[in-house]
């Protein structure tokens, strides 16, 4: 028997956090096997039934709330509403700045500034209507691609303005200078 995330989760000794990544990209019939320790405090494996404690919890994190693709994300699955039914509290959780800085200045060669023009490009493409997405890995893109040498126009369109059109890209970059 090889012992998965669930099994050390459900037999861990105190409290733990077994944290699904990206449950929405699951195939909905694969994480049918995982309703029972959720709901009931009850999971079976081939070494036996365990017992889950109280001090056990789950966190699912998504694209989506379980309910399948969207323009945005389409290769999500639609999740049985069985599994949804179980995770009783849903957290919207958007973009965090501070961290998005920090990250992008600590591990992505950035500066302030950079940070500062991606910001500007995020505003200018949802204020304009584009459908580009452009968060926190747009950021760290644009910061290595400007640390590697190249000038901010061009980094942006490297990052991730590179198939939009002209004038979307000139609305996209609108006010940035750096």
């Amino acid at each position: 028997y090889q012992e998965t995330e669930l099994y050390r989760w459900a037999t861990h000794d105190g409290p733990c956090v077994l944290l699904i990544d990206e449950i929405d990209g699951s195939h909905p019939n694969a994480l049918l096997s995982i309703n029972a320790a959720l709901a009931n405090g009850l999971a079976v494996f081939p070494t036996g039934q365990v017992d889950i404690a109280s001090d056990k919890l789950v966190i699912a994190t998504a694209n989506t709330a379980g309910e399948g693709a969207t323009a945005k994300h389409n290769a999500r699955f639609k999740q049985d509403a069985a599994l949804l039914d179980r995770f009783v509290h849903y957290v919207h959780w958007g973009l965090h700045e501070p961290t998005e800085e920090l990250i992008a200045v600590k591990h992505n060669h950035g500066t302030k500034e950079t940070v500062a023009v991606s910001r500007m490009i995020r505003k200018n493409l949802a204020s304009s209507g584009i459908a580009r997405e452009w968060g926190a890995r747009r950021t760290y893109a644009l910061c290595r691609a400007v640390a590697a040498g190249f000038d901010i126009k061009k980094a942006a369109k490297l990052s991730g303005l590179g198939t939009l059109d002209k004038q979307q890209v000139k609305r996209a970059l609108e006010g940035v200078t750096l």
